[in-house]
């Protein structure tokens, strides 16, 4: 009977601490809210309610998403030159998924493909002209075209191999620049160790 006690006590507790932890809710959600939005929390008795007008306050709307999301889709458009390459294609990726998830034309398609190409066209010509005709001939056979994703990391590996190579180019130029250098001044510096000549005249 004891355990019995003790065991329903316990119960008791637990019970009494979920009732306070609820009451205390509305409060938890107040408090970290910015005082601008306070007055939608007016007359909002309980966590639920609080939460529904926060949301209707604060979450865009589904057409205010689909603005935001074609406006950075037309960014990235622009040419790439000035950005910072990984960046610039982990917002390609994200901004591509956004407007999937949404249903919008601007990505229906080959469509995103295209824009990616054009947007890389004049720092990676070669890249650009490989997949443009690679499209054309995967739309002429009816077969599979590889979606944005497999362009962007085959873009992203390009880029890659690209600064590989140049680092390779930089670092086995130098030594023989630098020993160049040495070398004359070697050069020069013999030339002052060296006694002159009195003059015959």
């Amino acid at each position: 009977m004891r355990d019995e006690r003790k065991d329903n006590n316990r119960e008791d507790e637990k019970l009494c601490l979920a009732l306070q932890n609820l009451q205390n809710l509305p409060n938890l959600i107040h408090g970290p809210v910015s005082r601008s939005y306070h007055i939608c929390l007016l007359k909002r008795n309980t966590a639920y309610n609080m939460l529904l007008a926060l949301k209707q306050r604060i979450a865009p709307t589904d057409r205010a998403r689909e603005v935001e999301h074609i406006t950075q889709h037309q960014k990235l458009k622009e040419p790439a030159q000035n950005h910072n390459i990984d960046e610039w294609i982990k917002k390609w990726e994200t901004t591509y998924a956004n407007c999937k998830e949404m249903d919008l034309p601007d990505v229906a398609g080959t469509r995103p493909i295209h824009d990616f190409l054009d947007a890389v066209r004049n720092m990676a010509p070669e890249f650009t002209s490989f997949w443009r005709v690679q499209i054309q001939v995967l739309e002429h056979n009816n077969q599979q075209i590889p979606d944005i994703y497999e362009i962007l990391e085959s873009f992203r590996d390009n880029i890659r191999l690209s600064n590989a190579e140049k680092t390779r180019v930089i670092r086995g130029a130098f030594p023989a620049t630098f020993q160049g250098q040495k070398a004359e001044g070697a050069m020069q510096n013999e030339q002052k160790d060296k006694p002159s000549r009195p003059c015959l005249c």
